[in-house]
C-alpha cells in the first residue's frame, strides 16, 4: 500500500461501510467499482442503511462533498445487475 494517490481527475468516490467492529473507508474512481464493493457488503449482511457512497469534488482551495441516494446507488445495482 502506498501513502500517495494520485487523482486522474477532479472527482472521486468515498465508500463508507461498517465490517465487524469498525468502518471500512474505500476511494473509488468509477461508480461502477463502488457499485461492485457495495454488493459485496449487501451480499455479506452488511445493512444498506449502514452503507455511504459520496462524491467528492476537488476544487481550488476547498473539497465538495455530495451524498449519493440510495434511489441512484439501487438504480446502479439493478443496471449492473
Amino acid at each position: 500500500m502506498t501513502d500517495e494517490l494520485m487523482l486522474p481527475g477532479k472527482e472521486f468516490l468515498l465508500l463508507e461501510a461498517p465490517v465487524k467492529d469498525k468502518r471500512e473507508i474505500t476511494i473509488h474512481i468509477a461508480m461502477e467499482t463502488a457499485i461492485r464493493e457495495i454488493r459485496g457488503y449487501i451480499s455479506k449482511d452488511v445493512e444498506p442503511d449502514k452503507i455511504s457512497l459520496v462524491t467528492v469534488t476537488v476544487e481550488p482551495q476547498e473539497l465538495k462533498a455530495v451524498g449519493i441516494p440510495w434511489s441512484t446507488i439501487a438504480v446502479e445495482l439493478i443496471k449492473s445487475g
